[in-house]
């Protein structure tokens, strides 16, 4: 195996690094740096085969914020959309991805635990907005996608409903402050259910043992945070950045999802999710042994850009990421 010692923005001291050209299994790599800070950052940065000289073309960190339907379509497959302009985002969805990237690509901001003002700024940077007052209330939606018409979604129904009910789900009393409120509630939950566990890092070949305690929680923080809906745009993102960092910060490495959107919604429980995260685990794990995307044989289609369109996409990457994960024997294949 060749390996490079490299230094790495945020780390103190030098993180070891797999060099591109001859990848090996992430859990031999990562478990050959002895210092955990230098783990975590190994593991966040793992894709970025060229992030020590120009992260503006770091090859493949953004293979874990985009779709994995829409992998075929590139870095800047959202940029420009319709939907990337929503609200003021200005339609440069790739550009701020990379710089919330680059920002939690620091090990301190890595390690720190998710509060509701870490989560709104996160948000903010997402979505190129910017919010001077207290409680940036202005910056939360009341809409929320179960129930609201066209969505077909049914409101009791959904792998957190147990959790939710009808706080989520009464829109017409719903406010701002309401959204905020249960986001709170849910980051609270989430540390609550988690309690001390972490990610086994001896035993991410068996991706279920890895995450022992910390499977349940990370499913039900995310399948939550989609329920809440907080903000006004950018809540996959937020969320997938959230799940992912979590992975990270515990002990794991990030994700692959097929789909980072509306599948959530359409999961009928926890354990439901529980699968959907195992699968974008082996999704990550083929694409750092390989060195490119597995979802790419799915090739691109412009047309697919409109939500409406992508759903044949959809299901074939959610079909496909399910292939890379044996359930039975607890493997990635």
């Amino acid at each position: 195996m060749n390996v490079v010692l490299l230094l790495g923005p945020g780390v103190a001291g030098v993180a070891l690094r797999v060099a591109p050209q001859n990848l090996a299994s992430i859990d031999a790599a990562v478990s050959k740096v002895d210092d955990a800070n230098s783990q975590v950052f190994h593991a966040w940065t793992a894709l970025d085969a060229h992030w020590w000289y120009d992260w503006s073309n770091a090859s493949h960190w953004w293979y874990e914020f985009v779709d994995g339907w829409a992998h075929g379509g590139g870095k800047h497959v959202f940029d420009g959309t319709a939907a990337s302009k929503m609200n003021g985002q200005g339609g440069d969805f790739s550009g701020l991805l990379l710089t919330e990237y680059q920002k939690y690509s620091n090990v301190s901001e890595l390690q720190e635990r998710w509060t509701i003002d870490r989560v709104l700024q996160l948000n903010l940077g997402l979505r190129n907005a910017t919010c001077n007052k207290r409680l940036c209330l202005n910056q939360y939606s009341i809409y929320v996608p179960r129930g609201t018409p066209g969505n077909d979604l049914p409101i009791d129904a959904g792998p957190v409903h147990n959790i939710l009910g009808d706080r989520i789900n009464n829109q017409a009393n719903l406010t701002v402050a309401d959204k905020r409120s249960l986001l709170i509630d849910a980051l609270n939950f989430y540390y609550k259910s988690l309690g001390a566990a972490t990610i086994d890092q001896r035993a991410w070949a068996t991706p279920r043992r890895a995450m022992g305690g910390t499977l349940l929680p990370l499913a039900t923080l995310y399948a939550t945070m989609a329920e809440i809906h907080a903000f006004q745009d950018a809540n996959s993102r937020t969320r997938t950045f959230v799940l992912l960092s979590e992975l990270t910060r515990l002990g794991g490495h990030p994700l692959l999802l097929p789909d980072t959107g509306w599948a959530v919604y359409h999961m009928a429980n926890e354990s439901v999710v529980e699968q959907f995260i195992l699968h974008g685990w082996c999704a990550w794990k083929r694409a750092y042994d390989n060195g490119v995307s597995p979802y790419l044989v799915l090739g691109w289609n412009a047309s697919w850009n409109d939500k409406g369109q992508a759903g044949p996409a959809i299901e074939a990457a959610e079909n496909l990421a399910a292939t890379f994960y044996d359930a039975e024997e607890d493997v990635c294949v």
